[in-house]
Protein backbone atom coordinates (compact mmCIF):
# COMPACT_ATOMS: atom_id res chain seq x y z
CA UNK A 1 0.00 0.00 0.00
CA UNK A 2 1.05 3.37 -0.99
CA UNK A 3 1.54 5.10 2.32
CA UNK A 4 -0.40 7.98 3.31
CA UNK A 5 1.07 11.81 3.91
CA UNK A 6 -1.83 11.89 7.12
CA UNK A 7 0.31 10.95 10.41
CA UNK A 8 -0.32 7.69 12.72
CA UNK A 9 2.31 7.75 14.76
CA UNK A 10 3.94 10.51 15.69
CA UNK A 11 7.38 10.36 18.14
CA UNK A 12 8.11 13.82 19.89
CA UNK A 13 11.42 14.40 21.55
CA UNK A 14 11.42 11.06 23.29
CA UNK A 15 13.70 9.68 25.61
CA UNK A 16 13.98 6.24 27.64
CA UNK A 17 16.14 5.81 30.45
CA UNK A 18 16.31 2.67 32.57
CA UNK A 19 17.13 2.20 36.01
CA UNK A 20 17.45 6.06 36.52
CA UNK A 21 20.07 7.31 39.20
CA UNK A 22 21.36 3.89 39.82
CA UNK A 23 24.99 2.85 38.30
CA UNK A 24 23.40 0.59 36.03
CA UNK A 25 21.41 3.73 34.64
CA UNK A 26 20.49 2.85 30.65
CA UNK A 27 20.05 6.12 28.54
CA UNK A 28 18.43 4.18 25.59
CA UNK A 29 16.29 6.40 23.44
CA UNK A 30 17.86 10.29 23.12
CA UNK A 31 15.84 13.06 21.79
CA UNK A 32 14.15 10.93 19.39
CA UNK A 33 11.49 11.91 17.06
CA UNK A 34 9.66 10.13 14.35
CA UNK A 35 6.87 9.82 12.63
CA UNK A 36 4.45 7.23 10.73
CA UNK A 37 2.17 7.65 8.26
CA UNK A 38 -0.70 6.08 7.60
CA UNK A 39 -0.14 2.72 5.37
CA UNK A 40 3.95 3.23 5.82
CA UNK A 41 5.59 -0.06 5.99
CA UNK A 42 8.25 1.55 8.51
CA UNK A 43 12.30 -0.23 9.32
CA UNK A 44 13.72 1.23 12.35
CA UNK A 45 17.47 -0.36 12.06
CA UNK A 46 20.36 -0.69 14.09
CA UNK A 47 23.01 -2.63 15.83
CA UNK A 48 22.20 -4.24 18.87
CA UNK A 49 21.96 -1.70 21.63
CA UNK A 50 21.25 1.33 19.29
CA UNK A 51 17.36 1.85 20.91
CA UNK A 52 15.62 0.59 18.04
CA UNK A 53 13.44 -2.29 20.60
CA UNK A 54 12.88 0.71 22.60
CA UNK A 55 11.55 2.83 20.59
CA UNK A 56 9.61 0.25 18.92
CA UNK A 57 7.85 -0.44 22.57
CA UNK A 58 7.02 3.30 23.08
CA UNK A 59 5.26 3.22 19.78
CA UNK A 60 3.58 0.22 20.74
CA UNK A 61 2.66 1.67 23.95
CA UNK A 62 4.21 -1.49 25.50
CA UNK A 63 6.45 1.12 27.39
CA UNK A 64 6.38 4.88 28.50
CA UNK A 65 8.59 7.61 27.86
CA UNK A 66 10.81 8.51 29.96
CA UNK A 67 10.41 12.38 28.54
CA UNK A 68 8.60 13.96 25.35
CA UNK A 69 5.55 12.56 23.84
CA UNK A 70 4.01 9.95 21.60
CA UNK A 71 0.85 10.57 19.90
CA UNK A 72 -1.61 7.97 18.28
CA UNK A 73 -3.81 9.30 15.78
CA UNK A 74 -5.77 12.33 17.61
CA UNK A 75 -4.34 10.70 21.13
CA UNK A 76 -1.17 11.68 23.11
CA UNK A 77 -0.62 8.30 25.02
CA UNK A 78 2.58 9.39 27.05
CA UNK A 79 0.60 10.09 29.96
CA UNK A 80 -2.12 7.97 29.86
CA UNK A 81 -3.19 5.26 32.55
CA UNK A 82 -2.14 2.01 32.18
CA UNK A 83 -5.41 0.89 32.30
CA UNK A 84 -5.69 3.37 29.06
CA UNK A 85 -2.50 2.13 27.13
CA UNK A 86 -3.85 -1.41 27.87
CA UNK A 87 -6.99 -0.36 25.69
CA UNK A 88 -5.07 1.27 22.95
CA UNK A 89 -2.69 -2.09 22.40
CA UNK A 90 -5.57 -3.67 22.31
CA UNK A 91 -7.25 -1.77 20.16
CA UNK A 92 -4.83 -0.26 17.50
CA UNK A 93 -1.66 -3.01 17.85
CA UNK A 94 -0.60 -6.46 16.73
CA UNK A 95 2.39 -7.37 18.20
CA UNK A 96 4.82 -10.07 16.24
CA UNK A 97 7.25 -10.80 18.96
CA UNK A 98 11.23 -12.07 18.28
CA UNK A 99 10.53 -15.42 19.75
CA UNK A 100 6.81 -15.50 18.91
CA UNK A 101 5.89 -15.99 23.04
CA UNK A 102 2.86 -18.89 21.70
CA UNK A 103 2.56 -21.59 24.53
CA UNK A 104 3.20 -24.72 23.30
CA UNK A 105 0.90 -26.85 24.80
CA UNK A 106 -2.31 -24.92 23.65
CA UNK A 107 -3.48 -25.27 20.36
CA UNK A 108 -3.38 -22.94 17.08
CA UNK A 109 -6.73 -21.75 17.55
CA UNK A 110 -6.39 -21.47 21.40
CA UNK A 111 -3.26 -19.66 21.16
CA UNK A 112 -5.11 -17.05 18.21
CA UNK A 113 -7.79 -16.59 20.93
CA UNK A 114 -5.52 -14.92 23.68
CA UNK A 115 -5.44 -11.36 22.91
CA UNK A 116 -9.65 -11.72 22.63
CA UNK A 117 -10.22 -13.08 25.68
CA UNK A 118 -9.75 -10.07 28.25
CA UNK A 119 -11.72 -7.90 25.70
CA UNK A 120 -15.00 -9.34 26.87
CA UNK A 121 -16.00 -10.19 23.34
CA UNK A 122 -18.62 -12.76 22.67
CA UNK A 123 -18.10 -16.17 22.18
CA UNK A 124 -19.19 -16.17 18.31
CA UNK A 125 -17.56 -13.01 17.58
CA UNK A 126 -14.59 -14.68 18.73
CA UNK A 127 -14.87 -17.53 16.73
CA UNK A 128 -15.48 -15.47 13.74
CA UNK A 129 -11.94 -13.43 14.00
CA UNK A 130 -9.72 -16.28 15.03
CA UNK A 131 -11.59 -18.39 12.21
CA UNK A 132 -10.54 -15.45 9.48
CA UNK A 133 -7.54 -14.82 11.07
CA UNK A 134 -6.30 -18.47 10.88
CA UNK A 135 -7.77 -18.83 6.76
CA UNK A 136 -5.80 -15.47 6.06
CA UNK A 137 -2.55 -17.13 7.42
CA UNK A 138 -3.70 -20.99 5.75
CA UNK A 139 -3.09 -22.25 9.11
CA UNK A 140 -6.63 -23.68 9.62
CA UNK A 141 -6.16 -27.16 9.14
CA UNK A 142 -4.07 -27.11 12.42
CA UNK A 143 -6.53 -25.51 14.35
CA UNK A 144 -6.53 -28.39 16.86
CA UNK A 145 -2.54 -29.02 17.15
CA UNK A 146 -0.94 -28.24 20.02
CA UNK A 147 1.89 -25.26 18.72
CA UNK A 148 4.58 -27.50 20.19
CA UNK A 149 3.87 -30.26 17.39
CA UNK A 150 3.71 -27.62 14.54
CA UNK A 151 6.68 -26.55 11.75
CA UNK A 152 8.61 -23.55 12.41
CA UNK A 153 6.96 -22.45 9.66
CA UNK A 154 3.60 -23.10 11.16
CA UNK A 155 4.53 -21.11 14.42
CA UNK A 156 5.00 -18.24 12.42
CA UNK A 157 1.99 -17.99 10.49
CA UNK A 158 0.11 -18.56 13.99
CA UNK A 159 2.13 -15.47 15.47
CA UNK A 160 0.94 -13.52 12.73
CA UNK A 161 -3.03 -15.01 13.12
CA UNK A 162 -2.70 -14.01 16.79
CA UNK A 163 -1.31 -10.59 15.92
CA UNK A 164 -3.95 -10.38 13.17
CA UNK A 165 -7.16 -11.16 15.42
CA UNK A 166 -7.86 -7.64 16.63
CA UNK A 167 -7.89 -6.34 13.32
CA UNK A 168 -5.07 -4.12 14.65
CA UNK A 169 -4.35 -0.80 12.48
CA UNK A 170 -0.88 -1.14 13.02
CA UNK A 171 1.38 -4.30 13.00
CA UNK A 172 4.44 -4.38 15.24
CA UNK A 173 7.30 -6.27 14.72
CA UNK A 174 10.44 -6.94 16.54
CA UNK A 175 13.14 -8.84 15.10
CA UNK A 176 11.03 -10.98 12.90
CA UNK A 177 13.04 -12.74 11.11
CA UNK A 178 15.54 -13.30 13.58
CA UNK A 179 15.27 -16.89 14.25
CA UNK A 180 13.84 -17.86 10.36
CA UNK A 181 15.83 -19.43 7.48
CA UNK A 182 15.88 -17.55 4.13
CA UNK A 183 12.59 -19.69 3.03
CA UNK A 184 10.34 -18.88 6.02
CA UNK A 185 12.00 -14.80 6.11
CA UNK A 186 10.91 -13.88 2.60
CA UNK A 187 7.81 -15.96 3.23
CA UNK A 188 6.62 -13.99 6.29
CA UNK A 189 8.01 -10.90 4.76
CA UNK A 190 5.37 -11.60 1.95
CA UNK A 191 2.43 -11.62 4.25
CA UNK A 192 3.72 -8.80 5.91
CA UNK A 193 3.81 -6.90 2.59
CA UNK A 194 0.10 -8.40 1.18
CA UNK A 195 -1.23 -6.93 5.11
CA UNK A 196 0.07 -3.86 4.04
CA UNK A 197 -1.32 -3.68 0.76
CA UNK A 198 -4.89 -4.30 2.46
CA UNK A 199 -4.34 -1.15 4.60
CA UNK A 200 -2.29 -2.01 8.20
CA UNK A 201 0.32 -0.13 8.60
CA UNK A 202 3.87 -2.38 9.79
CA UNK A 203 6.46 -1.05 11.83
CA UNK A 204 9.95 -3.48 12.80
CA UNK A 205 12.64 -3.32 14.01
CA UNK A 206 15.65 -5.74 12.78
CA UNK A 207 19.40 -5.48 11.66
CA UNK A 208 18.77 -7.90 9.27
CA UNK A 209 19.70 -6.99 5.79
CA UNK A 210 16.65 -9.22 3.99
CA UNK A 211 14.40 -6.81 6.00
CA UNK A 212 15.64 -3.72 5.34
CA UNK A 213 16.50 -4.82 1.33
CA UNK A 214 12.78 -5.96 0.61
CA UNK A 215 10.51 -3.94 -1.70
CA UNK A 216 7.87 -3.90 0.49
CA UNK A 217 9.58 -1.47 2.95
CA UNK A 218 8.36 2.09 2.51
CA UNK A 219 11.26 3.56 4.71
CA UNK A 220 13.67 2.63 7.08
CA UNK A 221 15.03 4.57 10.14
CA UNK A 222 18.63 4.19 10.89
CA UNK A 223 19.55 4.18 15.01
CA UNK A 224 22.77 4.66 16.91
CA UNK A 225 23.43 5.12 20.39
CA UNK A 226 19.93 6.07 20.81
CA UNK A 227 20.31 8.65 18.58
CA UNK A 228 18.09 8.45 15.05
CA UNK A 229 20.85 9.33 12.37
CA UNK A 230 19.38 8.64 9.63
CA UNK A 231 15.76 8.74 7.83
CA UNK A 232 13.87 10.12 10.64
CA UNK A 233 11.20 12.71 9.03
CA UNK A 234 8.04 11.47 8.00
Amino acid sequence: MRPGTEPLVVVDDVTKTYHRGRPDEVRALRGVSVTVSAGEVLVIEGPSGSGKTSLLTVIGCMSRPTSGQVTIGDRRVSRLTESALTGIRRSTFGFIFQKLHLILDLSVEDNVMLPLVPTGMGAAEMKKRVDEALRAMRIEHRRTAAVGRISGGEQQRTAVARALVNAPTIIIADEPTAHLDGELSAELLAILGQLNDEGTTVVMATHDPRVTAHPAVHRRVVMQDGRIVEGGAG
